[in-house]
């Protein structure tokens, strides 16, 4: 169970999977996973206390605790010769790292999966390319392309958006700008790089998305392909590019407000007009038949043009 709210963890992810027991489905190094938990193992009592028939909330509740604090872990291990594993975990605050994986894919070409975009991603992914160019250096090879995976990404913060498009992104480029009310009537506010990039001009590099690459992602994702940085593989991306803010009402309720629209470099609306899934190809389309006015006459009026490709839909195609 990871921190939440200022609070820590022990680094392990459990799952109920059909039946009463609860699985240990994660157990992270540097946590968990080193003080023995295994993905896998069965949880049978948390510091003495059976957890029989208990909920997955209940169970992460009590492995959350302030950091530094202990948590007295039994658990049951397929094949072990023991019946039951005694394990003691030390809370900690458990930060996932948002670059997954970094490695070699194919000679001279290097891969990075970026998973979110939190505090320190930038400086996260940028270690990783150094790493990359270090290990080919080493190699007496050059890294010619670099493949950035954003698929299944969530996003995260606007900030970390920025940050990792500075590495990629010639200095001076526009980055995102939004369009809204939040900083005023009419307002704009654009995001530009100012460092020069990481990554340089002589590599390659491919970014690869899914229906499910959102927000943040969907901002690197835009400036890359605006700028012809890059080339854009994979599905339209989600569409989510909105700037919204919550306003407290009476009673604890909140209300939340949009205020502004994220957009890419090119002036494309990162927001999809719709999260409905758009019809499989070869997929029939019904057309409506056109409406009779009071005199019974067909209306001469066209029907509204449906939006462009491109219009107020995902950064990415």
């Amino acid at each position: 169970g990871g921190g939440g709210g200022g609070g820590g963890g022990a680094g392990a992810g459990p799952a109920q999977k059909g039946s009463p027991s609860i699985l240990v489905l994660s157990a992270l190094e540097g946590y968990a996973y080193d003080a023995g938990v295994r993905p896998g193992d069965r949880i049978l009592q948390i510091d003495g206390r059976p957890i029989s028939g208990a909920r997955v909330e209940e169970v992460k509740n009590m492995l959350r605790g302030e950091p530094g604090t202990q948590v007295s872990l039994l658990l049951q291990r397929d094949g072990s010769t023991q019946e039951a594993i005694p394990i003691d975990v030390q809370r900690a605050e458990v930060r996932l790292p948002d670059v997954s994986l970094a490695t070699m894919m194919a000679p001279r070409t290097g891969y990075v999966k970026l998973d979110g975009f939190s505090e320190g991603t930038a400086e996260e992914l940028a270690r990783a390319m150094v790493r990359l160019y270090a290990s080919q250096r080493a190699a007496g090879e050059p890294l010619e392309s670099l493949v950035l995976d954003l698929r299944d990404n969530p996003g995260g913060l606007l900030d970390a958006a920025v940050g990792v498009s500075q590495l990629l992104v010639p200095q001076g480029t526009d980055i995102v700008s939004t369009e809204g009310r939040v900083y005023g009537e009419g307002a704009t506010l654009k995001y530009r790089s100012v460092q020069p990039p990481l990554l340089p001009p002589s590599t390659r590099l491919v970014v690869l998305v899914n229906g499910n690459t959102a927000s943040a992602a969907e901002i690197v994702t835009g400036v890359v392909q605006d700028t012809d940085r890059g080339v854009v593989v994979g599905d339209r991306t989600f569409g989510k590019g909105l700037v919204q803010v919550v306003e407290p009402l009476p009673g604890g309720r909140s209300l939340k407000l949009t205020v502004a629209k994220y957009f890419t470099p090119s002036g494309r609306c990162i927001q999809a007009i719709s999260y409905a899934k758009p019809p499989k190809p070869g997929a029939e389309l019904k057309v409506a038949e056109p409406k009779a006015d009071e005199a019974g006459s067909p209306t001469d009026r066209a029907p509204d043009a449906a939006p462009a490709d491109g219009d107020d839909e995902g950064a990415a195609r």
